[in-house]
């Protein structure tokens, strides 16, 4: 998320330095976009979270069905991209991909919620979005013994809210289960309602209904 961008930096010029790798933060010459159809072979063949080649950028397959692909582009790329699809009724808004990203059960970490969660919490091993048969990382012993014990106190809810405008993420809220519920990312379905990713004990229902 572009949220973290500084972070992400701050945190990968400590390697960097012994590795033949430069890092540069992409500026507004580049354009993310949302893809929910393509007739690209490889495209289609990629694996959750595998990247390939897009015109001038890459795409990156997003998890969960439908197939969806995120785009990033050089921005008259990307213009070129979106006029095409405009041109054919074929364009969206954001409210609508995070609805796709909450019943797809993506959980993206932005700044509000970075560093608060383990990768199991947020859903992302049922994604396959963690490997644990590469090499070593950061986190790593934490994160293969929480799998291989299989003891996790908090995880990933699809939950429904209602109020006067939608949660945003990292904000607490009090939930129909035990305990309370840190929204991850939220959208609307109707005034008022919405539906969100949400992480919360472990013993909640499977089906978090009620979060207010």
């Amino acid at each position: 998320h572009g949220s973290l961008a500084a972070v992400v930096e701050e945190f990968l010029r400590k390697y960097l330095a012994f590795s033949r790798t430069r890092l540069r933060v992409l500026d507004d010459s580049w354009v993310t976009l949302g893809l929910l159809d393509c007739a690209d072979a490889a495209m289609r063949r990629a694996a959750p979270f595998e990247t390939t080649s897009f015109r001038d950028g890459v795409s990156i397959r997003v998890p969960g069905e439908p197939a969806r692909w995120l785009l990033a582009l050089p921005q008259p790329t990307a213009r070129d991209v979106w006029l095409g699809y405009e041109a054919e009724g074929l364009v969206g808004d954001d409210e609508s991909w995070r609805r796709a990203d909450i019943e797809a059960g993506w959980a993206r970490v932005t700044a509000a919620t970075s560093g608060q969660f383990l990768p199991q919490m947020l859903g992302l091993t049922d994604l396959g979005g963690v490997s644990f048969e590469k090499g070593c990382y950061l986190g790593q012993e934490v994160v293969a013994r929480t799998h291989h014990l299989g003891k996790v106190k908090r995880r990933l809810f699809r939950a429904a809210w209602q109020g006067a405008s939608t949660p945003g993420p990292g904000l607490t809220l009090e939930a129909a289960f035990p305990g309370t519920a840190t929204v991850i990312s939220a959208a609307t379905t109707s005034p008022g309602r919405g539906e969100a990713l949400v992480v919360a004990t472990a013993t909640g229902r499977a089906s978090a209904q009620g979060v207010t």
